[in-house]
């Protein structure tokens, strides 16, 4: 016959029993949460408020001195405008001083100057039945050359007529 053993309890499954060694402890780190205590929190939220502040302030400004440079820009092309109006008027005022008409004008009223009396030309007729045998036609009569005062008018005749006499004769054809 056969008998059994007795084992121990558990040994019937395959399970040994550990046996009681010390095992090396782990370090465990728990992480301690520490609150942020209320006067931090204060000063952040004053540090962000007064950086946003300062943006604002900053952005204002710049867009402040967009608008007065655009106010000088505006202002300085009515000044160009308004000089070359006033340009326009000197440049009228110019060409009013130098017209012939007023110097004339300041001339003969100021400085007591006379105009040159109108030149006139007097055509003179060839007609061959009233030519004299000197060459002269029949209305300039010859002046003699004893009279030694002659006036302006008497020179103008006779000097047509020794022209008149010169010229030849062109025929038609």
């Amino acid at each position: 016959m056969v008998v059994a053993t007795k084992r121990a309890v558990g040994a019937e499954y395959g399970y040994q029993v550990p046996s009681h060694s010390p095992r090396p402890q782990q370090h465990i780190r728990v992480r301690v949460r520490r609150r942020l205590s209320p006067m931090a929190c204060m000063a952040a939220g004053i540090c962000l408020v007064t950086l946003l502040f300062c943006i604002g302030l900053s952005y204002i400004y710049v867009k402040a001195l967009k608008a007065q440079l655009y106010y000088q820009i505006n202002m300085n092309k009515q000044a160009v405008l308004t000089i070359n109006a006033e340009n326009d008027k000197l440049e009228l005022e110019i060409a009013r001083l130098k017209s012939l008409d007023r110097i004339e004008d300041i001339a003969t009223q100021k400085l007591g100057m006379i105009k040159n009396p109108e030149v006139q030309y007097l055509v003179l007729q060839d007609r061959n039945e009233n030519a004299k045998p000197g060459g002269l036609p029949a209305n300039i009569a010859a002046v003699p050359e004893e009279t030694t005062e002659v006036s302006t008018g008497k020179k103008l005749m006779m000097q047509l007529a020794s022209v008149f006499s010169k010229t030849p004769k062109v025929e038609k054809g």
